[in-house]
């Protein structure tokens, strides 16, 4: 804290007795409302953080701003509203879920928790996408996970085999005589990486999801059918399904909680 911050500090906590002194308790209690946050809090005044939507601009409005102190070098969490737009109490809930406040030191500097609280589910963690082959290819079944670049093909654990070696032609490795095998292999590979996945972001995290994008797996995978003569792209088909999931999407990939494109 600076000299002049601290300067204002104590004429605030000067005029908080005196208040008290007079019998204006509310007034009192309101600046110590303002210090509840003890030592980690730096009471002083900036302009309110709100952005005026009528307007087109931020608040010009001063408040009592709140300033916590953050580990490993990163820049501290500050939060400051006027009371129309929340208040102190806002300022102190935005402040205290800053990602550089909440997350552990063990995640590392302001990048580190950066890319940490921006890694999110995929969409390998929400979709399983069945297609038949044509007629003239077998009419066998493929299966992948996720949608557009992201796509994983899902192998067969038991795949048709010629002279004792699979057939990687696309029709053996990655191919099923039946929906209700290739539905199968997919759910089974599919549980796994959400299982995996969960578990590289809690680790990344510093073994937790309290802080960052919102990390929220499916209890199963949405199932996208595409049988024989339909020509539609999993994608399409995905954006006309009812989401599973709550609202809300991860900063850079626009996806929702589940992985869940919106």
């Amino acid at each position: 804290m600076s000299g002049d911050e601290r300067d204002a500090l104590e004429r605030s906590i000067e005029e908080g007795y005196e208040d008290f002194a007079k019998g204006d308790t509310e007034d009192a209690f309101d600046f110590l409302r303002q210090l509840k946050s003890g030592r980690d809090t730096a009471a002083t005044t900036s302009q309110c953080d709100a952005h005026d939507v009528e307007l087109d601009e931020r608040c010009p409005r001063t408040a009592v701003e709140v300033r916590l102190p953050c580990p490993a070098g990163r820049p501290d969490a500050t939060a400051c509203y006027c009371e129309e737009h929340g208040g102190l109490a806002r300022a102190e809930r935005e402040a205290h879920a800053d990602w550089n406040y909440a997350a552990p030191e063990s995640v590392g500097d302001a990048g580190a928790v950066l890319d940490a609280g921006c890694d999110c589910l995929r969409t390998t963690e929400a979709y399983v996408v069945l297609r038949q082959t044509t007629q003239e290819t077998g009419g066998n079944w493929l299966a992948w996970l996720g949608l557009g670049t992201a796509l994983t093909q899902v192998p067969n654990p038991e795949p048709r085999m010629r002279r004792g070696r699979p057939r990687t032609d696309g029709r053996g490795q990655y191919s099923f005589s039946a929906r209700v095998y290739a539905e199968q292999a997919a759910r089974e590979m599919w549980a796994e990486g959400v299982t995996r996945r969960v578990a590289e972001i809690r680790a990344a995290r510093g073994g937790t999801l309290d802080w960052g994008v919102a990390v929220e797996p499916l209890d199963a995978p949405i199932v996208i059918l595409l049988e024989q003569g339909d020509e539609r792209s999993a994608w399409d088909v995905a954006k006309e399904l009812t989401p599973r999931s709550r609202a809300g999407q991860a900063m850079l990939s626009g996806l929702r909680p589940s992985g869940e494109c919106a």
